[in-house]
């Protein structure tokens, strides 16, 4: 599937009051991205994702995220944006040097595109306080399969 034919998978989404500002907050992946717009009434209006596992090379994965970004901005005004940190480390049995560099490169690409697209500096946020913030403790995966799924922190969040 080629990035064009990519859509913003929406998992749900409401109403926006017009006398709230909107924040949005992306979680930043070479396999999946997600996204949630937020109001300053702390109600979640919009949460989704851009599954780029099948999209090949960085410069692909990135316009396929923007493109949802793009689809974002018609449809909201978006007032401040938070993006989930880098790795900065490495932990044993995860993310390759490959794979964080790479995730660096699209986290530089996608987070600047948003600056530009809304005009607005974006702010970063460490994963852990993020999850403390909203109360969510993460199992820890067991497998080696459970490893590799890009997906196993988002099944446990959502």
């Amino acid at each position: 599937m080629s990035h064009q034919s990519m859509v913003l998978s929406q998992l749900y989404s409401v109403i926006a009051p017009s006398c709230v500002d909107l924040s949005l907050g992306l979680d930043i992946s070479t396999a999946v991205t997600g996204m949630c717009v937020m109001s300053s009434i702390h109600q979640t209006i919009f949460l989704g994702f851009v599954d780029t596992r099948s999209v090949d090379g960085l410069w692909n994965v990135a316009d396929a995220v923007i493109s949802g970004i793009n689809v974002l901005s018609s449809m909201f005004n978006i007032n401040d944006i938070f993006v989930e940190e880098d790795l900065t480390r490495f932990r044993s049995g995860f993310s390759s040097a490959s794979t964080i560099t790479t995730l660096s490169k699209i986290n530089g690409i996608i987070t600047y595109a948003a600056r530009q697209k809304f005009a607005v500096e974006p702010t970063y946020v460490k994963s852990s306080h993020a999850r403390a913030a909203c109360g969510i403790k993460l199992v820890k995966p067991k497998t080696v399969a459970d490893k590799r799924d890009p997906l196993w922190t988002k099944r446990q969040v959502f």
